[in-house]
């Protein structure tokens, strides 16, 4: 065992692997000759995709472009995570998607009230004066 206990293990490159070693071993999990059979077990589990069950029809979502809309959609996003329709793995998707969607609406409004303020104010020029300012209380 190195005393910087990385592992032994030189990749194909000629590099040597950076993984630390085990405890008390010269090899990291992916690299150790009595970690075979876990490492191959552990690759297979993390392979493993659980498909996304849904559970008889969704309601049909017509389109998004109001914050009005995106309550519609998560009101019966609710409604069918409660009754098992969809996995709260998609109810979560559809939340934070939402999200982004509020934060895009809500930037987008902002820059159109900009807009029209500006648009009221047009050419006019406003001057501070910063001594009437101060000696308004004398």
């Amino acid at each position: 065992m190195d005393k910087d206990n990385k592992c032994n293990h030189i990749l194909d490159n000629g590099e040597r692997c950076k993984a630390f070693a085990l405890k008390e071993k010269d090899y990291c999990f992916s690299h150790d000759p009595e970690s075979r059979e876990e490492k191959a077990l552990a690759v297979r589990k993390g392979g493993l995709v659980k498909p996304i069950r849904i559970n008889g029809e969704l309601a049909v979502i017509q389109e998004i472009e109001t914050p009005e809309d995106i309550t519609k959609v998560l009101g019966q996003t609710i409604r069918e995570v409660r009754e098992g329709k969809i996995p709260p793995q998609m109810a979560n998707t559809i939340g934070f998607l939402s999200g982004h969607f509020l934060r895009a609406y809500e930037v987008i409004e902002t820059e159109r009230k900009i807009d029209q303020i500006e648009a009221v104010l047009g050419d006019r020029k406003f001057t501070y004066d910063s001594n009437k300012r101060r000696n308004k209380g004398r």
